[in-house]
């Protein structure tokens, strides 16, 4: 009858092999070990765990076991010998304390006795099943005197926390009153734990900032700056970064952008112009800042010097996502759209908490445009081609013939000379001959200017696009920029007919990551009820397993309202793996209820001593549960989310659980519980 709870825990976290794109790549581990481990414990659970309990039940501290526990400990204390450093000492001194002492005891404290005591014993429970149920009676029954016994049998005594639950759900099942009483106080719980993140007492993000041990410099100066003067520039970047003891070494391109894992920093390409720098940080146990707090840091430090535009940015944790901040720009005109990016460059720097703006649309040196005068082109006898054809000669020269020289073929080039075009603006003067032999002045049918260019042009949806994107520093969350940029925008701009504005980079992975979780929360809540009909044959009972998921949901949103820690998206990898966990307690007590009913105990006396017996199990495997997570909840900022909704989610579904899946049970099994016979 056990089956449903791993089986439940499985069916929520296999939905997210569905997840596409990158988020899919990143979390594809994660349900599969799930999976494959619960499935491995199942089956451990029915086949091999009966008989290792029989077996281990009959093991006792013989005289075999005592030579074992010498050798044993002599290997482990010359192991620590051999190890040459203060821990290896420490470890054969304490193996050495250890033989002494079982030494000792085996010689002058009539150990002898007591080994030879246990094989008789042993040799007995291995004769009899009834001395081993006797042991455990015995075992259940007594008396803790010392810490010893109470490590031995148990801390917490459950026949002293049962007798008060007993009291508290008996009064409450004889009164329908204080029956809608706890269930309306549980909603209204439920109702205000989920308005925590709506107005953001709980805030949300794609994913936490995380201590990581690299940092990414970017410089961009004026197109066209020398490659010797750029440099002159990193040059003063390098003397600062040697000030910060958290710098091991640095590397660094001039010449190349640099590189951006939060895609705010460096503008893609090569040139003159640019310049990156990969700085390695000391490991994060070895110093007092996050790579976070030291890329602020030094983003006000490099602030003071002038010349180009530095970004600073970290590694992000998760997945790559783009930049935390990213507007879309769309339209036909390139400088319609660099004009509406350059405005709203303003609004976004007006909004505290954003750095590293930038927009894709990056200058890049000016180009020499020729228009050709189609109508004089028609009146001089030319046309496009030849007059092409004239230009190319002049400026990179154009291939006449071919040679051959020693097995090799080699082009012959026509050029004009350095003297008949000593400068690009001195192409006006160029002649051109037309069919009757006329000289015609290219400065005569073209129109030559000189005009900025763009680096490069992107497209989205075929359509000319440009992007505004920036980072965010150390307590501000993405979202919230993004909020208020829509209501400036909203209030303070107004975009030309044509062109229109749309969002990505964090914003959008995050939208798709929450609509992945939600398909996958779907599918598990029907994988899961799917489950719980076929286990107990009602549809009823199933329904009031999956309230336990909302009592779940209690415990998520104020245990990160209290630590402050937003919802993230391990976050709700972490709420829909409860979906599956939570059920469990539901499930033990729903089927002890159908077992008690099933035997002959009366309605509510089934109810009660479900959860009475069921208590201590309940409380057992969430509070190992719980342990299991606190490590990964502490040591790593990126699954804290998860850690803290599956930790608070749990203790709060299991304390309500006991009160909420008897109330459940009472009020909608009792008219189905008297219209069935009892066997």
């Amino acid at each position: 009858m056990s089956s449903p709870q791993p089986l439940s825990t499985v069916f929520a976290f296999l939905p997210l092999l569905l997840a596409t794109g990158i988020i899919g790549e990143f979390i594809k581990s994660i349900p599969i070990t799930v999976s494959v481990t619960l499935i491995a414990s199942l089956l451990i659970a029915l086949m091999i765990n009966h008989p290792l309990a029989a077996a281990l039940e009959r093991i006792r501290f013989t005289r075999t076991w005592f030579f074992l526990s010498i050798v044993s400990l002599g290997a482990l204390g010359i192991l620590g010998i051999f190890l040459k450093t203060f821990a290896g000492y420490a470890l054969s001194g304490v193996a050495a304390l250890l033989i002494v002492r079982l030494v000792f005891w085996f010689f002058i404290s009539r150990g002898r006795e007591a080994l030879a005591q246990n094989k008789a014993l042993v040799e007995a429970e291995w004769a009899s099943d009834e001395r081993i149920k006797a042991r455990l009676k015995a075992a259940g029954n007594h008396e803790d005197k010392t810490w010893k016994d109470r490590l031995i049998h148990g801390m917490i005594h459950f026949d002293r926390i049962i007798p008060p639950y007993e009291r508290l759900l008996r009064s409450i099942l004889v009164s329908t009153k204080r029956k809608w009483l706890v269930l309306l106080g549980t909603g209204a719980l439920f109702v205000g734990s989920v308005l925590l993140p709506v107005f953001g007492i709980v805030p949300t993000e794609f994913f936490p900032p995380s201590d990581e041990e690299l940092i990414f410099v970017n410089l961009e100066a004026p197109v066209g700056l020398k490659l010797e003067e750029t440099d002159k520039i990193v040059k003063k970047i390098e003397d600062k970064l040697l000030l910060y003891p958290e710098v091991i070494d640095f590397s660094t391109v001039v010449g190349n952008a640099g590189v951006s894992q939060d895609g705010t920093g460096g503008s893609g390409g090569s040139g003159t112009h640019l310049a990156g720098i990969v700085i390695k940080l000391s490991d994060k146990h070895d110093r007092n800042r996050t790579s976070v707090e030291l890329a602020d840091t030094m983003r006000d430090d490099f602030a003071t010097l002038s010349g180009g535009t530095i970004t600073v940015a970290s590694l992000a944790g998760g997945p790559p996502s783009g930049a935390s901040f990213e507007a879309r720009i769309s339209g036909d005109d390139l400088r319609e759209l660099e004009k509406i990016s350059n405005d709203l460059k303003k609004i976004l720097a007006d909004i505290p908490g954003t750095t590293n703006i930038s927009t894709s649309l990056k200058n890049a040196p000016a180009d020499y445009t020729f228009s050709l005068d189609r109508a004089k082109l028609a009146a001089y006898g030319l046309d496009a081609t030849s007059v092409g054809s004239t230009l190319r000669m002049a400026i990179s020269g154009t291939t006449v013939t071919t040679i051959l020289r020693n097995n090799t073929e080699i082009n012959v080039n026509a050029t004009l000379s350095d003297v008949a075009v000593p400068t690009l603006a001195d192409l006006k003067n160029i002649e051109l001959t037309n069919a009757s032999g006329k000289r015609i002045r290219l400065g005569d049918i073209a129109t030559i200017e000189l005009k900025p260019s763009l680096d490069s042009i992107t497209r989205i949806d075929q359509k000319r696009t440009a992007r505004l994107s920036a980072g965010v520093t150390t307590g501000t969350r993405p979202n919230e920029v993004l909020a208020t940029f829509q209501k400036n925008v909203r209030e303070t701009y107004s975009l030309p007919e044509g062109y229109t504005l749309s969002y990505g980079g964090e914003n959008e992975q995050n939208e798709e990551s929450v609509a992945s979780i939600l398909r996958a929360l779907v599918i598990a809540i029907a994988l899961i009820v799917a489950t719980l009909i076929i286990q107990f044959n009602s549809v009823r009972q199933a329904v009031i397993v999956l309230a336990t998921l909302p009592l779940a949901m209690i415990g998520v949103f104020i245990g990160m309202a209290i630590f402050g820690i937003a919802l993230s998206f391990p976050g709700l990898i972490g709420i829909l793996a409860l979906f599956g966990i939570v059920v469990k307690n539901a499930i033990i007590l729903i089927d002890k209820m159908n077992l008690n009913w099933k035997s002959g105990l009366e309605f509510t006396e089934g109810i009660v001593d479900a959860g009475k017996s069921r208590i201590e199990a309940i409380f057992i495997t969430s509070f190992s549960t719980i342990l299991g997570l606190i490590p990964i909840t502490l040591s790593d900022a990126l699954w804290r989310a998860l850690g803290t909704a599956i930790i608070f989610g749990l203790a709060v579904s299991s304390f309500f659980t006991l009160l909420i899946i008897p109330i459940l049970s009472s009020m909608l099994s009792k008219k189905h519980h008297e219209s069935t016979p009892t066997s």
